[in-house]
């Protein structure tokens, strides 16, 4: 009892000690109007939450000691347990935006779960990393997380709610991307599901938590989405360890440090290190502070310290009692929870997805009009540029295969309808496209030209596919000494987004030289933006060649979600299919027999932006195969 009230006055003294070392809460307020550069600091503001609860919510200080109470009861009764049955929450993720580049997409989500799987079950690629002397406290936390796929008026779902937003950057102070009526959304029952917001909160806060004990209305996790999956992400913050940092909170895991300068402050976890305060960027092993004045030094490896993504990679033994204590305790309504029904559960994707869609930014098209100079930076241009791509890095490593390629061409001529251009696939080697491509799939300017007409998408599929590594490129070349293409009768140039839109080094070109550059290096263009390049990447655990009477990893439905309006891509395996639209109720509200073409690829933009909002199934049959998918209209 004498060392239970010990860590009690603690816990009381850790609350109270963080408002004395840290200041109020409007220190952190700068964060939320800042539109200037990344951090390079890691920035989370649940403890300046916790303070203002502390100071608004006479409750929450008498909660917080109830709940810890329990959790060192739970710990020191339950010490000796082995382990136990995996727990699942069921997740939303309520996307707020007031542009494209806000409204992240489902990719990115689902990239952001698996983070979230690998992390908390130990099956995270950069496990290996933690140093020898803390491999023994590194543990599974025997927690997992997966889309809901039913509402709280038990309504199908995919777990995903999409608000359209005028405000441009939300408070911190006033929680207000939480409420529909302040321009956010309306938390689902937060009994029943980790309700977690995306939202713009400037580009200094990576995002905030509430501990277990405060109001139910505001409860969950707040995200800023230029860091939240990996896709698109900005660096050093593009591996979603900020969703891992922040979901700790949540299970009501403090920062490693304590939140207080010096040896003193604890984060009531006995198996982790004292340290004198946060560490930031990638310190070199071991690092050593005033309180770990010699190896191993400080954790700072720790999910729940402010290292980069790179560089956090563990939670300990004491973390998961902490966080198991508030799934049997403040947290227990959430294993019970009829939403556990969902999907995404098993750290991976187990389908095809459409990697950079939807398409960010502004679309564009620049073209070379000054210095002597004509043609389209994305496309053919008097420099000769052999090849144009995108690189792709950061998704989710499932996706190491890519069966096909999606591009938005702007402009096509020709002067021979069966002259081609390749498509193709680099690994990355030594920071550029590799010598050799992994495949070269000629494409027709015609066939081009006739998709541009039509104003269509262009499906490049391969005849199997083709694995790629964890970094890749996927575009085109032009054959400039070759019969197939004739420079310059024969142009191509594909849609991009504006400058600035995207991060650095996403699109690059190979000059006549043979030497790769980035657009936004001095070499080339000096813009920032990306190619309307697309590639179907798919799961290895997919057996692609293997023709099932399940062939949805096919089916391309494209934005998902969306507004109604959206595409459908399907290659024709046989002569004859039939595509149909139904509704949640079973209602079928399009249908169309088709029959294969000169592509072998069905293509159709559907408008259903008169219809009901909400989920719809995509359904194709052809004799052979059948494929569907989800499709969300807001």
């Amino acid at each position: 009892m004498k060392n239970l009230i010990f860590v009690l006055l603690c816990c009381i003294a850790w609350h109270y000690t963080y408002a004395q070392n840290k200041g109020s809460i409007t220190n952190v307020l700068h964060h939320e109007h800042s539109h200037g550069i990344a951090p390079n600091q890691r920035t989370c503001g649940t403890m300046e939450v916790h303070h203002k609860m502390l100071k608004d919510d006479p409750d929450y200080a008498k909660n917080l000691e109830r709940i810890e109470q329990f959790t060192q009861e739970y710990i020191k009764n339950n010490q000796n347990a082995k382990t136990s049955a995996i727990i699942t929450i069921p997740v939303v993720f309520h996307v707020v935006y007031e542009n494209s580049a806000e409204n992240i997409s489902d990719l990115r989500l689902n990239e952001q779960l698996d983070v979230l799987n690998q992390d908390f079950g130990k099956t995270n690629t950069d496990a290996s990393l933690v140093p020898s002397a803390f491999q023994s406290l590194h543990v599974d936390t025997e927690i997992r997380f997966c889309l809901a796929t039913k509402d709280p008026n038990g309504n199908p779902t995919t777990g995903i709610t999409r608000t359209s937003t005028t405000v441009s950057t939300f408070s911190i102070s006033s929680n207000n991307v939480k409420f529909t009526s302040s321009g956010g959304k309306d938390a689902w029952n937060t009994d029943k599901y980790l309700n977690i917001w995306v939202c713009d909160l400037g580009t200094s806060l990576l995002g905030y938590a509430q501990f277990p004990g405060g109001s139910a209305a505001t409860d969950g996790v707040v995200l800023n989405y230029r860091y939240t999956g990996k896709t698109g992400a900005g660096a050093p913050f593009n591996k979603g360890r900020t969703a891992t940092h922040e979901v700790g909170h949540y299970l009501n895991l403090r920062h490693i440090w304590g939140d207080a300068s010096g040896c003193s402050p604890d984060d009531l976890v006995s198996d982790t290190p004292t340290q004198d305060e946060s560490s930031s960027g990638c310190p070199t092993y071991p690092y050593t502070d005033a309180c770990q004045t010699s190896s191993p030094g400080i954790m700072f490896m720790n999910y729940m310290d402010y290292t980069d993504d790179a560089c956090m990679y563990m939670f300990t033994a004491g973390q998961k009692a902490r966080m198991k204590a508030a799934l049997a305790g403040p947290r227990s309504s959430l294993i019970t929870s009829s939403a556990t029904n969902c999907t995404g559960g098993g750290g991976g994707p187990t389908t095809c997805d459409t990697l950079f869609y939807p398409f960010p930014g502004t679309p564009t098209l620049y073209k070379i009009t000054s210095s002597g100079q004509w043609g389209y930076i994305s496309g053919t241009n008097s420099y000769k540029d052999q090849s144009k791509a995108n690189r792709f890095s950061g998704h989710s490593t499932a996706f190491n295969q890519v069966k096909g390629v999606i591009f938005k061409f702007e402009k096509a001529h020709y002067s021979n309808v069966n002259n081609t251009i390749n498509v193709r696939l680099w690994n990355e080697s030594a920071g550029k496209p590799a010598n050799t491509s992994l495949t070269s799939v000629p494409i027709n300017m015609g066939t081009i030209s006739s998709h541009v007409s039509s104003n269509q998408y262009t499906v490049v599929n391969f005849s199997s596919p083709v694995n790629v590594g964890s970094t890749f490129y996927a575009g085109f070349s032009f054959n400039m000494s070759g019969s197939n293409y004739a420079y310059p009768s024969d142009t191509v140039a594909l849609r991009s987004n504006a400058n600035g839109d995207t991060n650095p080094g996403i699109a690059w070109e190979q000059f006549s030289s043979g030497d790769w550059y980035p657009f936004s290096s001095t070499s080339s263009w000096q813009v920032n933006l990306a190619l309307a390049i697309m590639p179907i990447a798919c799961p290895s655990s997919i057996n692609i060649e293997d023709k099932t009477i399940d062939n949805s990893f096919n089916l391309q439905v494209f934005p998902n979600p969306n507004d109604g309006t959206f595409e459908i891509v399907y290659p024709l395996f046989s002569k004859y299919a039939v595509v149909s639209v139904y509704n949640m109720l079973g209602q079928e509200v399009f249908t169309e027999t088709i029959t294969q073409n000169q592509d072998k690829v069905y293509q159709k933009q559907l408008n259903l932006s008169e219809k009901a909002k909400g989920l719809y199934v995509v359904r194709v049959t052809d004799g052979n195969f059948i494929a569907t998918k989800k499709v969300q209209v807001h």
